[in-house]
C-alpha cells in the first residue's frame, strides 16, 4: 500500500503551484496518490489542478466549507492507504520528506516547521497539567497540522477531525490529544523540515482571529489546558 497526500485549497493559486512543484520534485522515493479539495476557489484553482494532475482526485466544494470539513473529505478517502498526509497549500517540502515522516514510526507524525526565510515556527508540544510546553520533544502530545502524517489504522479507531472546530483551527491538536488518550504515539520528526507561509493557505480575513479564538476556547474547555 502507499500514502495518500491531500491538500485543501481556497484561492492563492500561486502558492498552490509552488507547493505542488515541491511535492513533485521531492517525493520520488515513495509510492503515493494525490487528492485535492478545492474549497470554492474563484481563481481557477480547480481547473489548474485537474489539468496538471489528470490522475488525481480533485473534489470541488460548491460553497466555502472551511478547512476542517474539507480536510475530513481527504481523511475519509484513506481506504487502501497505510496513512494520509495533510499538507497546506502554502507549504513547501524538502527531498525525502515523506520517507522521513513514514519511517519515524509514529501514529501521528509532525515536521519541523520553518518560515520561507528559514526561521523556526514550530516543533512539538507537551501538556503538563494545564500548561502547554513548546519544545523539540520527539514524543509529544501534539504537533503542527500544516504538514502531518496520520496512520489510517488510528483513524479507523478514533475517527477524523471533530467538525465542532469548523471552519478551522485546532482540529489537529484535538486529534492528537484524542490519539494520546487512546494510547497512540504522537511524534515529532526533526529531520523533516518544511517551509510554511503562515496564514496564507486560507488567506487572512477580518474574522480570522475570531475563528481562531473560538476554536481555541473549545479546545481549552475540552482538554483543560491554557
Amino acid at each position: 500500500m502507499s500514502t495518500l497526500i491531500g491538500m485543501c485549497c481556497h484561492n492563492n493559486l500561486e502558492l498552490t503551484k509552488k507547493a505542488c512543484d515541491s511535492i513533485d520534485l521531492n517525493t520520488r522515493d515513495q509510492s503515493y496518490k494525490l487528492v485535492f479539495v478545492d474549497d470554492a476557489s474563484t481563481d481557477g484553482t480547480a481547473d489548474y489542478l485537474k489539468e496538471r494532475y489528470p490522475q488525481a482526485a480533485v473534489l470541488v466544494n460548491s460553497i466555502n466549507e472551511g478547512y476542517t470539513k474539507s480536510a475530513n473529505k481527504i481523511l475519509r478517502a484513506r481506504s487502501g492507504f497505510d496513512g494520509v498526509v495533510l499538507i497546506n497549500n502554502d507549504v513547501e517540502v524538502n527531498p525525502g520528506w515523506l520517507t522521513k515522516l513514514i519511517n519515524n514510526g509514529g501514529d501521528i507524525v509532525g515536521c519541523k516547521v520553518m518560515t520561507p526565510e528559514g526561521q523556526l515556527i514550530h516543533e512539538s508540544v507537551r501538556v503538563s497539567g494545564r500548561k502547554t510546553i513548546h519544545g523539540n520533544f520527539l514524543h509529544c502530545d501534539y504537533i503542527n497540522g500544516c504538514c502531518m502524517y496520520v496512520k489510517s489504522s488510528l483513524m479507523d479507531v478514533i475517527g477524523e477531525f471533530d467538525e465542532i472546530f469548523a471552519p478551522a483551527y485546532h482540529e489537529e491538536t484535538d486529534l492528537c490529544l484524542r490519539a494520546r488518550l487512546e494510547g497512540y504515539n504522537v511524534a515529532y520528526e526533526p529531520t523533516c523540515e518544511v517551509y510554511h507561509a503562515v496564514c496564507s493557505s486560507y488567506g487572512t480575513k477580518p474574522d480570522t482571529k475570531q475563528v481562531y479564538d473560538r476554536s481555541w476556547g473549545i479546545l481549552k474547555a475540552r482538554w483543560s489546558i491554557d
